[in-house]
């Protein structure tokens, strides 16, 4: 399984979705990524280099469509279903095991 990756937004979007895709990233309000990219561009021009080269570099994000949304719901309902039976197998057999030592 793949960890996260940064991805252009498609949601939290201005302009490229760079902010918004930073946002997503680390969790935090797509708002305050944008202040610091005007301060960055403000104060030393490197916001500008940043931003740039962000747009360049950065894949854009992935849409999920209706149909997706789906298939990830049952994907989830299935690996659930399949933990819950395993824990329910696993209390018989703590439970017998300890039946035979009492």
């Amino acid at each position: 399984m793949k960890g996260k990756q940064l991805y252009k937004s498609s949601e939290n979007k201005i302009f490229t979705g760079v902010c918004g895709g930073i946002a997503e990233y680390f969790n935090v309000d797509p708002t305050i990524v944008r202040i610091v990219f005007v301060l960055a561009a403000l104060l030393h021009c490197f916001g500008v280099v940043i931003y740039i080269t962000a747009v360049i570099i950065m894949p854009e994000g992935r849409v999920y469509t209706d149909e997706d949304v789906e298939n990830m719901k049952s994907a989830n309902t299935e690996k659930s279903s399949k933990s819950s039976s395993s824990k329910k197998a696993k209390k018989t057999s703590d439970s017998d095991f300890n039946s035979h030592f009492e």
